[in-house]
């Protein structure tokens, strides 16, 4: 599609349909890793849709004690020893 286009008319009269939201859609961070966050991802015309890289956060409650938000977020009382949990303060 061309990403929210009208098709078949000249293109000086061709309206948007929708935003990217409702035709591109979101990417979202991974919750069963317990990260929030999501992004929009980009009409690119013609070519369709793009995919856009969210910024990750812990879910409230976990915190990402070993520095690695690759493999998600940890709850902090069960996980973090107590000299991490004070560095990422």
């Amino acid at each position: 599609n061309n990403c929210g286009t009208e098709e078949g008319k000249p293109i000086e009269e061709q309206q948007a349909v929708g935003t990217d939201a409702t035709i591109c859609g979101n990417t979202s961070c991974d919750a069963s890793l317990n990260l929030v966050g999501s992004c929009q991802n980009p009409c690119l015309g013609a070519e369709g849709c793009g995919t856009c890289t969210p910024n990750c956060a812990c879910a409230d409650g976990y915190l990402d004690c070993d520095g690695d938000m690759s493999n998600g977020c940890e709850t902090a009382t069960s996980t973090c020893p107590t000299n991490q949990l004070i560095n990422n303060y």
